[in-house]
Formats: structure tokens, sequence, C-alpha cells
């Protein structure tokens, strides 16, 4: 009878606490957090990576599926060393950073429709910390 009452405890355990994943499905999850901005709000999520290769190259796999969100009205990335892409739609905006010496991306989403340069204010504000 007690091996039943550790499966439910084990079964609860895994309902309450098993699917921590965000909207980025790789690396493994290091925080969620939702914050505001010079009066805008965000969702900001950080995954990480075991090396800087995986992360980079998880990087692109990120733009693609947040390119599969929807119709972009506006896009914008970094030519230097291809490190932070911003998607306008027409709900929201995305801004997606490879962070090298983390071997980490962050994922910044507004939760209200905003320019892309209004998000490439607060984008620089959060990325930096």
């Amino acid at each position: 009878m007690w091996w039943f009452v550790v499966l439910v405890l084990i079964m609860i355990l895994v309902l309450v606490y098993g699917d921590r994943r965000g909207l980025m499905k790789y690396g493994k999850l290091s925080s969620k957090r939702h914050l505001e901005l010079n009066g805008h709000a965000y969702y900001l999520e950080s995954t990480r990576f075991e090396t800087e290769e995986e992360a980079y190259y998880k990087t692109f796999k990120v733009v693609q599926d947040v390119g599969r969100w929807g119709k972009p009205l506006e896009m914008k990335y970094e030519l230097y060393d291809c490190s932070v892409f911003v998607y306008q739609f027409e709900n929201y905006t995305v801004g997606v950073k490879y962070k090298r010496d983390e071997r980490a991306i962050q994922l910044l989403k507004s939760k209200a429709p905003i320019s892309i340069a209004d998000f490439e204010e607060d984008h620089r504000l959060t990325f930096v910390q």
C-alpha cells in the first residue's frame, strides 16, 4: 500500500513541477519573469547551454521558431555577429539575444504592440543585465 502512496505523490510532483518549459524549447531553462521597462510590460526568458557552440546554433533554431509564430510586420537583426534578432508582429514584439560569454539565449517578448525602435531601447536595458 505504501508504494501506491509514493506513486501518487510522485505523480502530483510531476504534474506540479514537471513542465517548466517556456517559449524556448532548447537548452536548460534558467529563468522566467515578467518585468516592466519604460512603461512597457515584458516577459523575459533565459536558457543556458553546455557549450558556446550549442548556444550559438540553438539561437538560430529559436529564431526560426519565433518566425513561425506568425507573419512579422518588420524584422531587424545584428549583422556583425548575428547575436540579436527582433521581430515585430501585430500584437507583440520579440527579441532573441545570444549571450556567448554566458552560453545562454534570452528571449524578450512584449505583452502589447510596440515599435522596434522602442523595443530596442528597452532591449538594451534588459539584455545587459
